[in-house]
Order: structure tokens, then sequence, then C-alpha cells
């Protein structure tokens, strides 16, 4: 299987790491709510859609969950067909 595909899931799970906890770190005017904000920063810096951000952390937050049931190793065993199911399945369970 290609490197980029493993790059690509990569960057998903990374996703969730620019969302979810870097922006603790830094302080926002009082009544900004940290998500909406970082969804706004990841958008402007990757020069995308807020929709293509939220998109992204939900297909890294399934690949993060099946990390943490099945062991890391796995985003390197799924086949491309598969990884597809696990982005769009999981989420939701």
């Amino acid at each position: 299987m290609s490197n980029h595909i493993f790059a690509q899931r990569l960057s998903l799970i990374y996703s969730v790491h620019e969302i979810d906890y870097k922006p603790r770190a830094v302080k926002y005017a009082y009544g900004t709510k940290l998500k909406t904000r970082a969804y706004q920063n990841v958008a402007k810096k990757g020069g995308g859609s807020l929709e293509n951000v939220k998109a992204c952390e939900r297909k890294g937050k399934s690949y993060t969950k099946l990390m943490q049931e099945v062991g890391s190793a796995i985003i390197f065993k799924l086949n491309k067909n598969v990884s597809s199911l696990c982005e769009n399945s999981l989420r939701n369970e």
C-alpha cells in the first residue's frame, strides 16, 4: 500500500490533536468557545473550509478510537477500501 495512505491517516489523527488539545494552551477573548476558535484557526492555517476541518476531525477521531480498541498498528494494516468504512462508521458508536 502506498505511503500516501499512511500519511493521510496520520494527518487525520493529528487533526484531532490540533483541534482538541492545542487551543487549551492559547488564551482567547472571553466568550469565545475553544472548539469554534480551534476550527477557525486550523481552517485558516490550512487554507480550507470549516466543513472540511470538521470532517477531518471526525475521521481522525474514528481512527483514534480504532487505535485505542485494537492497537496503533491497525492504521498500517487496513487496506484502502476498509479505511473508508472505518472513517465513516465508527463515529456514531
